[in-house]
């Protein structure tokens, strides 16, 4: 329910990141919560790639879905974008049951944005989400955030820069 799988957005992550999973000929679903909507969504934006806009129930920007639609359209790996999610170990878990294999893409562990209560509240999400984080791979943007990780035992974790939608991106003439 946040600003996900928004299209002409150069940072839409999930969306470049499909991107180049689909060049390399995996067929990729991104399922994009909307709590605007009763009944799901498909868009095929490109060969290989599904966008799929599922109704879900949120608090704030996190969003609260039926993960059975992950059997419904046969997922074999989740990659999980998991910036201090609310409902991150219920997908890890659902994931764990249903033998999907499941990794982490973290962004941040932290939130300076809203009032003190809400970076509190954010922080407790964090101290949770890492009991589970550290039971599964994990992927983040940068090497800092994997210091960061590392100090609080995480130890599965490989260093990906962020998934841009490079086709977007207007090209540069360097003139000199």
């Amino acid at each position: 329910c946040g600003a996900v799988g928004k299209l002409g957005f150069y940072n839409s992550q999930e969306i470049g990141k499909a991107k180049a999973f689909a060049k390399l000929n995996y067929n990729i679903t991104v399922f994009i919560p909307d709590h605007n909507i009763r009944n799901k969504e498909e868009k095929d934006i490109a060969e290989h790639i599904k966008l799929v806009y599922m109704p879900c129930r949120k608090i704030g920007i996190h969003a609260f879905f039926d993960l059975l639609v992950l059997k419904e359209y046969g997922i074999q790996v989740v990659e999980l974008e998991n910036d201090n999610s609310l409902f991150a170990p219920q997908i890890l878990k659902y994931c764990t049951a249903n033998n999907i294999y499941v990794y982490n893409y973290i962004g941040t562990i932290y939130s300076n944005k809203g009032s003190y209560i809400k970076r509190w509240i954010m922080r407790w999400v964090l101290c949770r989400n890492v009991r589970y984080i550290k039971r599964y791979d994990n992927v983040v943007k940068n090497s800092q955030l994997k210091k960061e990780l590392e100090k609080r035992g995480i130890s599965e974790i490989t260093v990906a820069p962020v998934g841009l939608d490079l086709e977007i991106i207007p090209q540069i003439k360097e003139t000199k």
